[in-house]
């Protein structure tokens, strides 16, 4: 087996980047590029569609569907690089463990939403989730 050196941890958002290069698409390459494109724009679409969809389950009174939708959501939006997204649905997943009595999960769930919302300069969501784990005791 090859040696691989260690890969540095990914960071929360990337950086926007530019490709400069003399590379012209040939052929059915466009097309593929411009597919591409729209099916990430749908899976990012699909990650808040699913948030949207568990905070209505939640107003419901369906945490548990709620919880189900925010982990649906979280996933797509880490695999996306939506790092926004993965703050919001941590705070969602801890609104929903709280309504289900399970406290512990929920202060683990703000605490990584803080922590997120920290890292992204958001300080009124950081501020909030900081109030909500100080009342959860």
């Amino acid at each position: 087996m090859p040696h691989r050196p260690p890969r540095p941890e990914k960071s929360e958002g990337g950086i926007r980047f530019d490709i400069v290069s003399d590379f012209e698409p040939k052929g059915d390459q466009p097309t593929a590029i411009a597919d591409l494109v729209e099916g990430v724009g749908a899976l990012e679409r699909e990650a808040e569609r699913l948030r949207v969809l568990g905070q209505i389950e939640r107003r419901r009174g369906d945490a548990r569907a709620a919880l189900d939708r925010a982990g649906e959501s979280l996933a797509l939006a880490q695999a996306l690089g939506m790092a926004p997204l993965q703050a919001h649905d941590h705070a969602d997943i801890a609104v929903a463990y709280a309504e289900l009595g399970r406290a512990r999960q929920a202060r683990a769930a703000l605490n990584k939403a803080i922590e997120r919302y920290r890292a992204l300069a958001m300080s009124a969501h950081e501020v909030r989730a900081e109030g909500a784990l100080a009342q959860s005791g």
